[in-house]
């Protein structure tokens, strides 16, 4: 099961390095940094970014189908299974992949400003990195209290 998911997260890594490769390089500016700062700080309110008048993310919808295709079947073979560890690292992954073709969106034939593109970089970019931590720590947490509890039935030295 983990290598599955492994090979199909390298293959949606690997078209996305394709596509980067052949795309022209990304020139970021002073106004970019500047909306991504702003972003940071609209990360709890999605739809701010329209107090600048910037226009909406043109996420690829063909792309977040595939992507959504491919978890729903691994989902349900891990809720037979009953592995909350694994289930919620592979909902954090899905969270991960969406929030990369948001983040694409906002570089790649953005219509809008640089400013604007900073803006909602800042946005999914915070989004992404918080939620990814939270299941990170959980599942840390989570081990480091088995581990303990285990610890607490073994005889001191």
């Amino acid at each position: 099961m983990k290598l599955i998911i492994l090979a199909a997260i390298s293959t949606l890594f690997a078209s996305a390095n394709a596509e980067a490769a052949t795309a022209e390089e990304l020139d970021f500016h002073n106004e970019f940094f500047q909306g991504m700062e702003s972003g940071f700080f609209l990360r709890d309110t999605p739809d701010a970014y329209k107090d600048y008048e910037c226009p909406d993310l043109a996420v690829d919808t063909d792309k977040l189908k595939v992507i959504q295709a491919f978890f729903v079947p691994v989902q349900m073979v891990l809720n037979m299974l009953q592995i909350d560890s694994v289930t919620t690292i592979l909902n954090g992954i899905e969270v991960f992949v969406s929030s990369i073709l948001s983040l694409q969106a906002t570089v790649r034939g953005y219509p809008g400003s640089e400013f604007c593109s900073g803006v909602l970089f800042g946005i999914h970019g915070s989004n992404l990195l918080l939620n990814v931590g939270k299941v990170v720590v959980v599942e840390f947490e989570k081990v480091q209290n088995e581990v303990k509890s285990k610890l607490k039935g073994l005889p001191q030295e």
